[in-house]
């Protein structure tokens, strides 16, 4: 059982060409932590050379992932902002006080220069990862921070909806380690 514990460690774990990169974007993605946690683990973990190298890995694989999701959001963005506005301004203008039309039009002013990367050059990730980690207990929520935050950090916050979504074991893990099976065969009943 030993070895077969030591081989799906291996596979998983054991050579960093073939690891995951997922399961450190989510840690990047916990704001308690982001990616200095994430590279001082690693080094920690795989010693100075193989530490940098995964974290240079890891940098590049969250990079990419988060521009492919900023494309794919500013695309549908745009596209339902271009029917929103086409169809609902001139209906809230005639139904609506001035004050609040202004306000809305300042929202989706304010919406459309994150999704443009106005105001600074910096990109949503780059805000985020540049802000002080937060502090919080064990039992932080870190989905409800992400709620909470989500004007700030429109598609980091539904990007990190799906990638914290991922299950982190899988089944065959499970059976790897288990010795029930071996116990119930000794007792004759498999």
């Amino acid at each position: 059982m030993a070895r077969r514990m030591k081989d799906k460690y291996d596979k998983y774990w054991g050579d960093i060409e073939k690891m995951n990169k997922l399961i450190y974007i989510a840690v990047v993605l916990d704001p308690r932590h982001k990616m200095e946690f994430v590279k001082f683990a690693l080094i920690s973990m795989y010693g100075e050379g193989k530490g940098n190298e995964l974290g240079e890995k890891v940098f590049h694989a969250r990079v990419e992932l988060f521009n492919e999701w900023n494309n794919t959001n500013t695309v549908n963005t745009s596209r339902d902002n271009q029917v929103n506005l086409g169809q609902s301004t001139s209906r809230e203008l005639s139904q609506e006080p001035r004050e609040h039309v202004r306000k809305m039009i300042k929202e989706k002013f304010k919406k459309h220069k994150i999704e443009a990367g106005g105001g600074d050059n910096k990109s949503e990730l780059e805000r985020y990862l540049s802000e002080d980690i937060e502090e919080g207990p064990d039992e932080f929520d870190i989905l409800g921070w992400w709620k909470v935050n989500s004007c700030r950090f429109p598609i980091l916050s539904e990007m990190a909806q799906n990638v914290l979504a991922v299950p982190i074991s899988t089944i065959a893990s499970e059976s790897t380690f288990s010795t029930g099976g071996v116990y119930l065969m000794h007792l004759g009943v498999l």
